[in-house]
């Protein structure tokens, strides 16, 4: 015969066991319906063509605002789609390369982003594509591009090549230089190359810094999702270099969004390149608070703001 403590005891296991049931009838079902989404935002990333929407999408913004209403500098529709074109092709080639050089030396029986699992697993393919890409970005840059942009392109150039050698290179620079800004960077430089090459002055400075810190808050939330598989594959980030910056990147993203808001409500910045700072901005504190994994899938994405703000303007 039972004791009563005994038939309480029984009574709670049993309540303890149908919940977990529940809870794992629960997890079985979400990743069914979560799995659709997650795909479809990660398509761009896995074939490397986030970075260059957004790049592209900046500099048509850029050009818009500063170069749009110059008419006896620039001839809007005859001169930028060289640029626009070798800006899309520059991007999906360096991102590409640098993933398909980390698969030299990734150990994929570790946790590995799903991005270089699709580049391992595609490797020969994308380098086809990627030889394709060369070649058609060549010839456009070399037949159709202005000359004036030959200079700033080939500085670019140089800063991609050394940015290549400290991170696959040197293994020793490669666990310690804190990557995502120096890509912010570059980043910025390549999308403002087209606007500086014709317009200088302190607004489009102002832009492409604020560009290049919404740019470095997009590389450290990645690089926060995925610390954990870097420290194993010993993969240097800021984020594993300075590790207080997981913790305290929400608030040096809300810092950002007061600073550019500033430069908007100052009018030190164009009203079109103020509003699309400020909701991508916007939209990366959200990502910041958030902790779940498809956080940093919706990094990319916060920033495709230009395009929303140029059929605003339109």
């Amino acid at each position: 015969m039972r004791r009563p403590w005994q038939k309480t005891l029984r009574t709670v296991e049993m309540d303890a066991a149908s919940v977990d049931r529940c809870d794992f009838e629960r997890r079985q079902h979400r990743p069914l319906r979560q799995a659709t989404f997650i795909r479809l935002l990660q398509g761009p990333n896995l074939v490397s063509l986030d970075a260059p929407v957004v790049a592209v999408s900046w500099a048509l913004l850029l050009s818009f605002v500063y170069l749009q209403p110059r008419p006896e500098k620039v001839a809007f529709a005859s001169e930028w789609w060289p640029s626009l074109v070798a800006l899309f092709g520059a991007v999906w080639l360096i991102y590409l390369t640098d993933r398909l050089l980390d698969c030299r030396r990734l150990n994929f029986d570790q946790e590995v982003p799903a991005r270089h699992r699709f580049t391992q697993r595609w490797g020969i393919p994308l380098w086809r594509t990627w030889g394709a890409v060369l070649l058609l970005t060549g010839v456009v840059t070399l037949f159709c591009l202005e000359r004036r942009l030959w200079v700033g392109g080939a500085a670019l150039l140089g800063g991609v090549l050394l940015y290549g050698w400290t991170v696959h290179a040197s293994a020793r620079l490669r666990r310690g230089v804190p990557k995502e800004f120096i890509v912010a960077i570059i980043f910025a430089a390549g999308v403002g190359l087209p606007t500086l090459t014709v317009v200088r002055n302190r607004s489009v400075f102002l832009s492409l810094l604020s560009i290049a810190c919404l740019f470095a808050l997009n590389c450290l939330l990645v690089s926060r999702s995925q610390r954990h598989s870097d420290r194993q594959q010993q993969i240097g980030s800021a984020v594993l270099r300075f590790p207080w910056l997981a913790s305290l990147l929400p608030w040096f993203a809300c810092l950002v969004v007061i600073l550019v808001s500033g430069l908007w409500a100052y009018e030190a910045v164009p009203g079109p390149v103020g509003l699309a700072l400020v909701v991508s901005g916007v939209g990366l504190v959200g990502l910041s608070f958030c902790t779940w994994s498809v956080g940093a899938l919706l990094a990319d994405y916060v920033l495709l703001s230009p395009i929303l703000v140029m059929v605003l303007f339109s």
